[in-house]
């Protein structure tokens, strides 16, 4: 049964005027729901409460008074104008109350005239999501107020757990000690305590103190609050409360003697006797400091220093897991505190992140994420992705499904792979990818999608989808030293669509540095239809607005069989334009060298070219795309593979690739030319070689190396890296034989041929004509960059010739 609070009136008529001891006994699990005004063990104290712990308390309060009401909740005490001293509670404490003044904190709503609270703490989430006219939360107090009846003090206390004031009207603060101070008539003390409670409202927010009245009167000496968990960074003032690290509130072990030392002047008087107390515990050099004046048991305050979660100090939140990967969705700008009390909760489930999904331990404020381990969807290594996997995520759901909820924020990858992603698709879904829309702020740098298994069949039926590997949708967005492997497919229903191997739809930023192989398909879509190797549809909008494509290329399949209207597949995009005379796109040293077709128009590199283009030096290969080049001698051109696989670096087709990706307007050298037998790979930021099919990057060598394969005449793929790749059995990468196999569209592939042997030999026959040969071998790898196993395949040769 809920328990009422002792004193259901107003303080301090009908106030608990007596002393109450607790014995630093507990009474533990108190559950409070109530609509009245005054809400807490105690609805008023103007006597003494000592030594009472409260663990996991549940109280709540959905009051309804009118104007001119008031209502104060507190785990302990609704209103304090008494004492309250070497108590604490932990739990929750929460008002919905539509009461024109609310006042809610972890242990007292209310401290008043001459209220004192000292040696006392609280580990308590306190939230107010209602209030008319003002509402004030704290971690420890919600409103600290004195009056020409008395000063307010508060001494030798802190709070910890969080404060959260999502009201919508009047005004409104949090404070991670206390949420408002007013020190006029009288004034405010608050003396050796500190806060390592996050604070958040939707207006005045503070990580000790949320706001203080106009023309106030009062101190607070040698008192701090906790950077780590409050997410807040210290002031500019040298006035106290001072801001400081979870390192230096938990490396003292003792008050110190030094002006230096933080905690000098904490041996206070807390009880109003003669002589300082010795109030804290300091424990050792990883513990914050705990209250053990009057015999408080140490043990109960089990607070610990927060989890880093930006261990290399970049502003940056570490991603371990695919858990903390799916979180992300509920924190898309990534400053580690979320919208929302019931999104807060989703984040800390789905990521574990941090208690309460607060203090991250960036040094400033968290402006992202930053991928620290390699992530693979199919973690039973079943070879499919369903529920049997932990956690199961059978069918992605994308990150940032609409211009509210888009991800905006940086995601650095750290040349790390997250693997197998797969997805079916959403009736109410129309962007689709790792990331469903980013919009501007956002930057992925350094990430690559392994294996993407993208195959959608259940969408919305009306309007445009979306879909890449990476991102359906990008707004300003910067993609570096990215790629795709894999497919990215969609079938029916009738609906526009915007497809690519990486991005969906580009709006200005673009890809730099960065390739994809993955085969782009479409089938059967009665609608316009856009495909391309890297974006569907690329380009840029409003004045001085710039998309690029710069040192980046593809060589997936682009294949685009929609059945009516509008339909386009090209090599890196199969749109591109731009909305007015002074935006532009450029695409620069880039190529493309996959296979490419469509119902519609189809292109090298780009098939429909609107307004504003700008390419210089891109290229793509007239053998494996199919398409011959034209007739103009202007960018882009269409080169054989003979031509793009050449050795000799930023020279002939090449000699001006060598061009600045980070746009500091420095060249960055960002091609590898490996050998004659390969496409340009890319090396820009640490990417992986071996992740671009370097065992065979380019055609076969055919009898006198001709470049087309042909029935009856023998072809040969050659091992063109560095010799540890030629090894079978010893040093850091090995191999098995390969397998060759045959597809009519370059998509879908047979086995037809295991090689047995060191010299990966076939030879075409009648059966082969017209279709698309590629070779694979089995890696397996313990090198940094390429560890664990994986399927390498040569790129699809251009069709068999022959009789």
């Amino acid at each position: 049964t809920p328990l009422s609070p002792f004193v259901s009136g107003s303080a301090p008529n009908g106030a608990y005027t007596a002393t109450f001891d607790g014995n630093n006994n507990t009474i533990s699990n108190l559950t409070i729901s109530s609509t009245t005004n005054r809400v807490g063990l105690f609805g008023g104290v103007t006597g003494t409460i000592t030594g009472v712990g409260l663990p996991d308390a549940n109280v709540s309060q959905a009051a309804t008074g009118g104007p001119g009401s008031v209502s104060y909740v507190g785990a302990l005490a609704a209103r304090v104008d008494g004492t309250v001293r070497s108590s604490w509670a932990t739990g929750s404490v929460a008002s919905t109350s539509t009461s024109a003044s609310n006042s809610v904190g972890g242990l007292v709503g209310y401290l008043y005239q001459q209220g004192t609270l000292t040696s006392s703490w609280a580990d308590v989430n306190v939230s107010v999501s209602a209030g008319s006219a003002a509402s004030r939360v704290g971690g420890l107090v919600g409103l600290m107020r004195s009056t020409t009846m008395g000063n307010v003090t508060i001494i030798a206390s802190y709070a910890s757990g969080s404060a959260t004031n999502t009201a919508t009207a009047g005004t409104r603060s949090a404070g991670g000690l206390v949420g408002y101070i007013i020190g006029t008539p009288g004034s405010y003390s608050i003396s050796a305590s500190y806060s390592a409670a996050h604070a958040q409202s939707t207006q005045n927010s503070g990580p000790f103190i949320g706001a203080i009245a106009a023309n106030s009167t009062g101190t607070v000496t040698a008192s701090y609050w906790d950077i780590s968990s409050t997410g807040v960074q210290d002031d500019a003032d040298n006035d106290a409360p001072e801001g400081k690290t979870a390192a230096e509130l938990t490396a003292p072990t003792a008050y110190g003697a030094q002006a230096t030392d933080i905690y000098m002047g904490w041996n206070v008087n807390v009880d109003g006797a003669a002589g300082n107390d010795d109030p804290w515990d300091f424990g050792d050099a990883n513990q914050y400091p705990k209250l053990k004046f009057d015999g408080m048991s140490v043990s109960a305050q089990t607070i610990a220093p927060p989890t880093d979660y930006d261990t290399d100090d970049d502003n940056l939140i570490d991603v371990r897991t695919l858990g903390q990967l799916n979180a992300i969705r509920y924190d898309p700008d990534g400053n580690g505190a979320t919208a929302s009390g019931s999104d807060t909760a989703a984040y800390t489930a789905a990521g574990a992140f941090v208690n309460r999904a607060i203090g991250m331990g960036c040094p400033a404020t968290c402006a992202g994420y930053e991928l620290m381990n390699d992530l693979d969807f199919d973690t039973d290594g079943s070879g499919v992705v369903d529920a049997s996997d932990s956690p199961s995520f059978p069918n992605w759901s994308p990150m940032g499904t609409s211009s509210s909820t888009a991800y905006r924020a940086e995601f650095k990858g750290n040349n790390r792979t997250i693997s197998n992603l797969t997805m079916t698709g959403y009736s109410a879904i129309r962007y689709y990818g790792l990331f469903g829309r980013m919009r501007q702020g956002s930057a992925i740098s350094g990430l690559g999608m392994k294996d993407v298994n993208i195959d959608l069949a259940t969408l919305p039926s009306s309007g445009t989808n979306y879909v890449g590997s990476i991102a359906g949708y990008t707004d300003d967005t910067t993609i570096r030293s990215s790629y795709s492997t894999g497919l990215v497919k969609i079938a029916p229903p009738a609906t526009a669509l915007s497809i690519g191997g990486l991005v969906g739809y580009v709006v200005n930023g673009g890809f730099f540095a960065s390739w994809s192989s993955a085969d782009v398909v479409v089938t059967a879509v009665a609608a316009d239809a856009e495909a391309g190797g890297l974006a569907g549809v690329f380009g840029s909008d409003g004045a001085g607005n710039v998309a690029k494509i710069v040192a980046s290329y593809a060589t997936g399949a682009v294949s685009n069989s929609a059945t009516t209207g509008v339909n386009f597949a090209g090599g890196l995009a199969g749109s591109a334009s731009a909305t007015t005379g002074a935006t532009s796109w450029e695409i620069t040293a880039s190529y493309a060298a996959g296979p490419v077709s469509a119902t519609g128009t189809a292109g090298g590199v780009v098939a429909n070219v609107g307004s504003g283009a700008n390419i210089t030096d891109t290229y793509w290969d007239t053998n494996m795309t199919g398409i011959a080049d034209d007739a103009d001698n202007s960018a882009p051109e269409g080169r054989t593979a003979r031509q793009l696989q050449q050795p000799r670096p930023y020279s002939g087709v090449f000699r001006d690739w060598n061009v600045s990706v980070d746009g500091d307007g420095d060249n960055d050298d960002p091609w590898e030319f490996g050998t004659g037998m390969q496409y340009p790979m890319l090396k820009y930021d640490g990417m992986s070689l071996p992740a671009q099919g370097s065992l065979a990057m380019g055609a076969p060598n055919v009898d006198t190396n001709g470049e087309t394969p042909t029935v009856g005449r023998m072809a040969r793929v050659c091992l063109t890296t560095g010799p540890v790749l030629r090894e079978r059995g010893t040093g850091g990468q090995r191999h098995k034989p390969w397998q060759w196999s045959r597809s009519t569209d370059g998509v879908t592939w047979t086995n037809i041929a295991d090689d047995g042997g060191g010299t990966y030999e076939y030879t075409p026959v009648s059966a082969d004509r017209d279709n698309y040969l590629r070779a694979c071998a089995e890696i397996r790898s313990s090198d940094a960059r390429s560890r664990g196993e994986s399927l390498m395949c040569t790129r699809p040769f251009p069709p068999v010739q022959g009789n």
